[in-house]
């Protein structure tokens, strides 16, 4: 990953963990 940009990771979270991406967004 080239840097990982905070969008991509957030995009990341929210497939991975949904209700922790909750949470967090």
């Amino acid at each position: 990953m080239q840097g990982s940009p905070s969008f991509v990771v957030s995009s990341i979270w929210v497939r991975a963990i949904p209700e922790k991406a909750t949470h967090v967004v």
